[in-house]
Protein backbone atom coordinates (compact mmCIF):
# COMPACT_ATOMS: atom_id res chain seq x y z
CA UNK A 1 0.00 0.00 0.00
CA UNK A 2 0.90 3.62 -0.33
CA UNK A 3 0.27 6.63 1.47
CA UNK A 4 -2.43 7.73 -0.71
CA UNK A 5 -4.39 4.41 0.51
CA UNK A 6 -3.99 5.70 4.73
CA UNK A 7 -7.27 7.80 5.41
CA UNK A 8 -6.94 9.90 7.74
CA UNK A 9 -9.86 11.06 10.53
CA UNK A 10 -8.99 13.81 12.95
CA UNK A 11 -11.34 14.98 15.51
CA UNK A 12 -9.86 18.31 16.47
CA UNK A 13 -12.49 18.71 19.75
CA UNK A 14 -11.33 15.56 21.32
CA UNK A 15 -8.13 15.07 20.50
CA UNK A 16 -8.26 12.15 18.74
CA UNK A 17 -6.59 10.99 15.15
CA UNK A 18 -7.27 7.65 13.14
CA UNK A 19 -5.19 6.38 10.67
CA UNK A 20 -6.83 3.32 8.61
CA UNK A 21 -5.60 1.73 5.58
CA UNK A 22 -8.49 1.87 2.92
CA UNK A 23 -10.04 -1.26 2.12
CA UNK A 24 -10.51 -3.15 4.83
CA UNK A 25 -14.22 -4.21 6.82
CA UNK A 26 -14.67 -2.52 10.24
CA UNK A 27 -16.65 -6.36 11.29
CA UNK A 28 -13.55 -7.66 9.83
CA UNK A 29 -11.38 -6.15 12.07
CA UNK A 30 -10.09 -6.07 15.59
CA UNK A 31 -9.01 -3.06 18.12
CA UNK A 32 -6.28 -3.83 20.37
CA UNK A 33 -5.45 -1.35 23.40
CA UNK A 34 -2.41 -0.23 23.48
CA UNK A 35 -2.33 2.29 26.30
CA UNK A 36 -4.86 4.37 27.12
CA UNK A 37 -3.55 6.87 24.39
CA UNK A 38 -2.98 4.02 21.54
CA UNK A 39 -5.07 1.48 20.24
CA UNK A 40 -3.99 -0.16 16.83
CA UNK A 41 -6.75 -1.67 14.21
CA UNK A 42 -6.03 -5.69 13.12
CA UNK A 43 -7.13 -7.21 9.58
CA UNK A 44 -8.38 -10.78 11.39
CA UNK A 45 -7.99 -12.66 8.44
CA UNK A 46 -4.39 -11.86 7.95
CA UNK A 47 -3.30 -10.11 12.08
CA UNK A 48 -1.81 -7.39 10.37
CA UNK A 49 -2.31 -3.62 11.51
CA UNK A 50 -4.01 -1.67 9.39
CA UNK A 51 -4.87 1.59 11.50
CA UNK A 52 -3.89 3.19 14.34
CA UNK A 53 -6.06 5.83 16.86
CA UNK A 54 -4.49 7.94 19.08
CA UNK A 55 -6.71 9.79 21.45
CA UNK A 56 -4.65 13.11 23.07
CA UNK A 57 -3.10 13.40 19.95
CA UNK A 58 -1.60 17.06 20.49
CA UNK A 59 0.02 15.73 22.95
CA UNK A 60 1.24 11.98 21.69
CA UNK A 61 2.90 13.32 18.83
CA UNK A 62 3.31 17.03 19.26
CA UNK A 63 5.89 17.62 16.30
CA UNK A 64 2.79 16.14 13.79
CA UNK A 65 -0.12 18.14 14.91
CA UNK A 66 -0.69 20.95 13.02
CA UNK A 67 0.55 18.93 9.52
CA UNK A 68 -1.37 18.50 6.57
CA UNK A 69 -3.21 15.00 6.18
CA UNK A 70 -0.86 14.35 3.31
CA UNK A 71 2.05 14.41 6.18
CA UNK A 72 -0.02 11.91 8.16
CA UNK A 73 -0.82 10.07 5.57
CA UNK A 74 2.71 9.46 4.66
CA UNK A 75 4.26 9.10 8.32
CA UNK A 76 1.40 6.89 9.28
CA UNK A 77 1.93 4.68 5.92
CA UNK A 78 5.32 4.11 7.23
CA UNK A 79 4.46 3.60 10.45
CA UNK A 80 1.79 0.69 9.94
CA UNK A 81 4.46 -0.69 7.76
CA UNK A 82 6.96 -0.90 10.56
CA UNK A 83 4.98 -2.49 12.82
CA UNK A 84 3.76 -4.86 11.36
CA UNK A 85 7.61 -5.42 9.98
CA UNK A 86 8.23 -5.89 13.62
CA UNK A 87 5.67 -8.08 14.44
CA UNK A 88 6.95 -10.64 11.24
CA UNK A 89 9.89 -10.39 12.74
CA UNK A 90 9.39 -11.43 16.48
CA UNK A 91 7.04 -13.83 15.25
CA UNK A 92 10.19 -15.83 13.52
CA UNK A 93 12.65 -15.03 16.56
Amino acid sequence: MSAKDIIINRDVENDILSAIKSGYERKKTRNILVNSDLTLRIDLANNQIVGIIIEDFSEFLPDLKNQPDYILMEHFDMIINLLNASCIAMSRA
